[in-house]
């Protein structure tokens, strides 16, 4: 009953390992068919045992002699798949051939008895069935010609084996070795077997064990030696040292690295765990460094120390200490050291001189804006004269802006950018904006288009003219990239408090020439300098494409409110309807959402023909390109519709009619509510400042 309990057992084990090895990846067939085998074997040696005529013993060891060569078959192809992925034909062919002729001599058996005599032997104090050769004369000696041909099979395996051991590279030799190992006790199990009659169950016993051998080696050892190899190898080629202990603080390991930097004396020293710690207990603070600083043969070293202890801390298993070569890090930092109190030197002289020309510019600037601005105010002025005072103004305050710029390049290089918060007014901002972007833009084909939030504060607190320069920076950085298209900046207001707001800048490039760009490694000053600066004001950054040939530059920044009134305000709004003639109609959603910002309704006409009034004050906003004589009748034909028209920075020749207004580019929310409520910016900026008063 224990021999069944047993070879149950190694069935089960053996078809487990098949299941395993046709899991791996690299998969072997010639051990898939000698566990197979093998299987086949097991169960027969078990029908052997529980049989209990010789004609069942008969059968039943018949076929297991069928069978069996086909084990040296499986072995050598598990040999070759294990070394390479070649067939090597010539071998497979002939070992199939012997095991071919070998199950046929045994098959022959079943038709033509007496050319293998059947017997028992007593082995263990019981009896067992087992194979005597035949001794009649003139019979052929099928028996020994079918161990002649297992031996046959065994040298071949065995050579096969040589072969290898002597072609493969160092490291795998004790894998060939063992398996020859295990080729000559199945050999020597052959010869017994034969020779003193020894029941084949012992044998099949044997074999398996051999087979969880043989998968140990083909699918197991040769990963773990080949990664202990190059592990091994890796500990000795790295810049660090490495030294372990085991459970007992024996040294075990110290990789030649360590041995090659420090003297005799330390490597017998630190065989003791104690004196190691008592070395690393020297270490000193060099810079942001705790090292451990060592000399030898005139050169100095300084080594970063990690300790670490393998396994559970109930349970140790060893230490291990690694130590860190931070020689070249702590030169270089001394050099660095070196470097910058030069460079500082050097960059104290270069501010000393950028403060003293920026003064010398500056002054004559600020002379001429506050002239300019003296003039402006004069009552009596022409108009001519008044525009070219109003010109020189607008010049100097963009020669003032190139010259803080060229200050900030400097301070940014020394990341020391100054911000200087004060009570300003965001619109007075945005209108100057307005002004200096669609100066630079000229006569390209870029539009531009400013949308603001009409909760706007009427004053904030903050730097006004940091955040003017940021959005003046990216509005020409996004209009560079851009091309021609459409650039548009959305202005809206988060609350965080009662008297504090996030103002969020999204500024939205659309072209069908977009220029790639990656804000990674983009080194534009202007493009650097508005990151630093909304950095310096607790602001956060960020680009993104939206969608295809769309990119989108936004950031927002922290600021306080200093008065809550809202300045863009539509007056009687609910008695207003805003038409706009777009003969493309791509604009009316888009149009229809502004204008409920501002508190009145509004839709896109491609037509004139489908006006129809409203019994409101109706506004038709339209470009000047749709300036015709069909919109001029209209005008005429309905002198309560105000017409507003959209031109170009330059003055252009406008028709005279009481109902026509118009906005010059670019437009904008505030455009839109100064014409809506028939007044000018200065008007505006008055009608805010007598309300506060």
């Amino acid at each position: 009953m224990a021999t069944y309990i047993i070879f149950s057992l190694l069935i089960i084990i053996v078809f487990i390992s098949i299941i395993f090895s046709l899991r791996v990846k690299h998969k072997n067939i010639g051990f898939v068919i000698t566990s197979s085998v093998l299987i086949v074997t097991d169960i027969l040696s078990m029908l052997i045992i529980s049989a209990d005529t010789i004609k069942e013993a008969r059968n039943y060891l018949l076929l297991y002699y069928i069978f069996y060569p086909w084990l040296f078959f499986g072995s050598l192809l598990t040999v070759i798949r294990s070394h390479t992925q070649k067939m090597h034909l010539d071998c497979n062919l002939g070992m199939a051939v012997i095991c071919s002729i070998q199950s046929i001599i045994m098959a022959t058996c079943f038709f033509k008895n007496g050319l293998i005599n059947f017997s028992q032997a007593i082995i263990f104090g019981k009896i067992w069935w087992v194979v005597k050769m035949p001794m009649l004369e003139f019979v052929p000696d099928v028996f020994i010609a079918y161990h002649a041909l297992c031996l046959i099979n065994c040298i071949i395996v065995f050579s096969m084996m040589l072969v290898f051991v002597y072609n493969v590279p160092e490291v795998f030799k004790i894998k060939y070795i063992n398996l020859m190992i295990l080729q000559a006790v199945m050999f020597v199990l052959i010869v017994y077997t034969y020779v003193y009659n020894i029941p084949v169950w012992i044998h099949t016993l044997v074999m398996n064990f051999i087979c969880y051998l043989t998968y140990y080696y083909i699918f197991i050892y040769s990963n773990l030696k080949l990664r202990d190899t190059v592990l091994y190898d890796f500990a000795n080629e790295l810049s660090d040292g490495v030294i372990i202990y085991n459970m007992y603080n024996d040294v075990i390991h110290i990789n030649d690295r360590f041995k090659n930097i420090v003297s005799e004396e330390i490597i017998n020293g630190i065989k003791n765990i104690d004196m190691m710690d008592r070395l690393i207990s020297h270490t000193e603070k060099i810079g942001d460094f705790e090292v451990l600083p060592y000399s030898n043969d005139g050169k100095d070293y300084y080594f970063k120390i990690d300790r670490k202890t393998v396994g559970p801390d109930d349970d140790i298993i060893g230490t291990v200490y690694f130590f860190h070569d931070m020689s070249a890090e702590i030169d270089q930092m001394k050099l660095m050291k070196e470097m910058n109190s030069d460079l500082e030197r050097n960059s104290l002289i270069k501010l000393d001189y950028l403060t003293f020309m920026s003064n010398k510019l500056l002054a004559p600037i600020n002379r001429i804006l506050n002239l300019s601005d003296a003039a402006s105010e004069k009552n009596g002025l022409s108009a001519d004269l008044a525009e070219n005072f109003d010109q020189i103004r607008k010049s100097g305050i963009n020669l003032k802006s190139i010259v803080n710029e060229m200050n900030d390049h400097f301070m940014l290089d020394n990341d020391s950018l100054e911000i200087i918060n004060k009570v300003y007014n965001p619109l007075s901002e945005i209108h100057d904006v307005l002004n200096t972007i669609q100066g630079g833009i000229g006569d390209s084909e870029t539009d531009y288009i400013f949308v603001i939030d009409p909760e706007l504060p009427h004053e904030l607190i903050g730097d006004n003219v940091r955040i003017r320069q940021v959005v003046i920076n990216l509005s020409e950085t996004m209009i560079k990239i851009t091309g021609p298209g459409v650039v548009r900046i959305i202005l809206s207001c988060r609350p965080i408090s009662e008297d504090e707001i996030f103002i969020e800048f999204h500024l939205i490039g659309f072209g069908r020439d977009m220029k790639k760009f990656d804000p990674e490694n983009n080194t534009e000053p202007r493009f650097s300098i508005s990151k630093k600066l909304i950095e310096a004001m607790d602001g956060t950054f960020n680009v993104s494409n939206t969608k295809d040939k769309e990119l989108d530059f936004s950031f927002s920044i922290p600021s306080k409110i200093a008065d809550h009134k809202k300045d863009l305000v539509v007056e009687n709004s609910s008695r207003k309807y805003a038409f706009c003639l777009n003969e493309k109609n791509m604009l009316n959603d888009e149009f229809q959402k502004e204008m409920k910002a501002l508190g009145m309704d509004g839709k896109v006409i491609t037509d004139l023909k489908e006006y129809k009034a409203t019994g409101k004050t109706d506004y038709l906003f339209f470009i000047s390109e749709y300036l015709s004589d069909d919109t001029l009748r209209f005008l005429d034909e309905h002198p309560m519709v105000i017409g507003i028209m959209l031109i170009g920075e330059e003055s252009e020749t406008i028709p005279s009619r009481p109902n026509l207004r118009y906005i010059r580019k670019p437009i904008s929310t505030l455009s839109m509510v100064l014409s809506l409520n028939g007044m000018d910016f200065e008007s505006l900026q008055k009608a805010g400042s007598d309300e506060n008063i």
